[in-house]
């Protein structure tokens, strides 16, 4: 049976907290940003689909039962930390990391960039505003799977999972704005699930939600951020 046929009912322990809009935005909009901090999976990466064929793997192998598409994305995006304890117990995280990148480097092809990821960073840098990843996937892998897209020479930081406590904690976007040399008040994230809503209310940044009410705003597509970073508001922002 293949990955993908993998679908009997796997319970998940640990559950995402409803989806709801921001009663009101929890930061101030910056005028002009000085750099946007873009989460990966779903953002610059539509990777839903084969992290769930990958998770399904490493369970596999480590003799588990599998989970649904519907459950595993019912809690995409919390982390290696928590889908430890959800699916793999009692394996170590190095482990786990290395089991999710023998994986997933076989399958790079079966994801693709989000629509116009690679335009929108090139014109970030056009406008002089820093790129920066804020991602939950271990740093590792992340940066072959940006590498594999021309997306990791577009951005000038990444900090993933494993640098500091994973989202919905703020501690990685703390660590981003550390690198960077900027305040909350200096920057935008885009992201696109109920982790980053969670980590830019803590973290005091404005957030841009991709498909998404978790944000303080909603956009449906990235090349909608760049009016924000132009200090142009879109019609009807």
């Amino acid at each position: 049976m293949s990955p993908i046929d993998l679908v009997a009912q796997h319970p998940p322990h640990l559950q995402a907290p409803p989806m709801t809009p921001r009663n009101s935005p929890t930061a101030a909009l910056p005028a002009r940003p000085q750099a946007v901090l873009f989460d990966m999976d779903g953002v610059l990466l539509h990777s839903g689909q084969l992290w769930h064929v990958v998770v399904n793997q490493v369970i596999a192998g480590f003799g588990g039962a599998p989970v649904t598409y519907e459950a595993f994305m019912a809690t995409f995006g919390q982390g290696v930390a928590a889908d430890m304890a959800q699916y793999y117990p009692g394996h170590s995280r190095p482990e786990v990391e290395a089991a999710m990148i023998r994986c997933f480097l076989t399958q790079l092809d079966a994801m693709q960039p989000m629509p116009g990821a690679a335009d929108v960073l090139d014109a970030l840098a056009a406008q002089g505003v820093g790129r920066a990843v804020v991602t939950n996937t271990p740093t590792a892998l992340a940066t072959k799977m940006l590498a594999h897209f021309g997306l990791l020479e577009r951005v000038q930081l990444l900090v993933g999972g494993g640098d500091a406590a994973e989202k919905p904690a703020p501690d990685l976007i703390h660590l981003a704005l550390a690198r960077l040399g900027l305040d909350p008040s200096q920057v935008l994230y885009v992201g696109d699930s109920w982790a980053d809503g969670a980590a830019t209310r803590a973290a005091g940044v404005f957030m841009l939600g991709l498909g998404t009410d978790e944000g303080d705003l909603r956009i449906e597509a990235l090349a909608e951020l760049l009016g924000w970073t132009a200090g142009v508001a879109p019609e009807g922002g």
